[in-house]
């Protein structure tokens, strides 16, 4: 299951202006390769910290896929660029996605919003006993939102 698509996020952050096809450079199987090393290593680090893969949750899909668009595209310019301002924009990216891999594999609040978004990770009202890791009991009534680990500085 590929989280990103090469004619929309990838297409999107290289700013190619029509679709990968076999007529292109790179190809859409170029493209479609770098994908699946990407999210090969998303999906590695991802079963590092505990989580099924590939994941299922759409809001985990969601947030995934804007890195490995990121991943992918960084790999797509690193490989098929034709100037200078290619490979800066190829660095960009794929230095801001090995930042994020790292930030998996080391931040346990990262880790654990990951781990919860779906169940718990979502600003809401919570009533009595939370069944995931039972820290809310009685009658705690709060309102919590868990950061998904997007930073303004990302976009």
């Amino acid at each position: 299951m590929a989280y990103a698509s090469a004619n929309t996020e990838v297409k999107g952050y290289t700013g190619f202006t029509t679709d990968y096809s076999t007529g292109t450079s790179p190809t859409l199987t170029q493209v479609s390769d770098i994908i699946a090393q990407v999210e090969g290593e998303i999906d590695t680090t991802l079963a590092g910290i505990g989580l099924t893969v590939p994941v299922t949750n759409s809001n985990l899909i969601a947030y995934v896929r804007k890195y490995s668009g990121m991943g992918s595209a960084g790999l797509t310019l690193q490989r098929y660029g034709k100037n200078d301002a290619d490979y800066r924009l190829a660095d960009w990216f794929y230095s801001k996605f090995e930042t994020w891999i790292d930030k998996l594999i080391t931040d346990e609040k990262l880790q654990k919003n990951i781990k919860n978004m779906g169940v718990t990770g979502y600003s809401g009202l919570y009533v009595g006993s939370n069944a995931t890791d039972g820290s809310h009991t009685g009658a705690d009534v709060r309102q919590e939102t868990i950061s998904y680990g997007v930073e303004e500085s990302d976009f």
